[in-house]
């Protein structure tokens, strides 16, 4: 058996330099997130410990700093866009082109549009799909 390589990973540091604002998600009750507002540390210490600082802050880059998405900081969203990057290196060879795709993406419609389709498999696996599928048609049409 094969011990699983964890890395070292301050998350609160991480936020800061992202402009994220960490708290305890059993203290929130609203459905309305404030902007750069992240409720999950449990997913960010988990993306951290697994694959590092620099891609757990690419994580959280993409999505506070894509037009629109500041406030889709959740637990599925977060693990589908580390997932994505993992399962296609290609993508984060992008670079600003990357940032650029991310743009056009509403995460909020793709998120809502995972979890209204109640398929049996959790909402980050569908909306890794989703996303998968958005990047693919615009390096087509791009």
């Amino acid at each position: 058996m094969t011990a699983i390589k964890r890395h070292p990973c301050d998350i609160h540091k991480v936020a800061r330099q992202c402009g994220v604002r960490l708290s305890d998600g059993s203290r929130h009750y609203s459905k309305i997130r404030d902007a750069r507002a992240c409720y999950a540390p449990a997913t960010l210490r988990r993306i951290g410990r697994a694959l590092g600082e620099a891609h757990l802050g690419l994580v959280l880059r993409l999505i506070v700093e894509s037009q629109g998405n500041d406030r889709q900081l959740y637990g599925d969203t977060m693990g589908a866009v580390s997932a994505l990057l993992i399962e296609q290196p290609h993508l984060v060879e992008r670079g600003a082109a990357l940032f650029d795709a991310f743009d056009t993406i509403d995460l909020w419609q793709l998120r809502t549009r995972a979890k209204a389709m109640q398929c049996g498999l959790p909402t980050g696996h569908i909306l890794r799909v989703l996303l998968s599928l958005e990047l693919e048609a615009q390096s087509r049409t791009g």
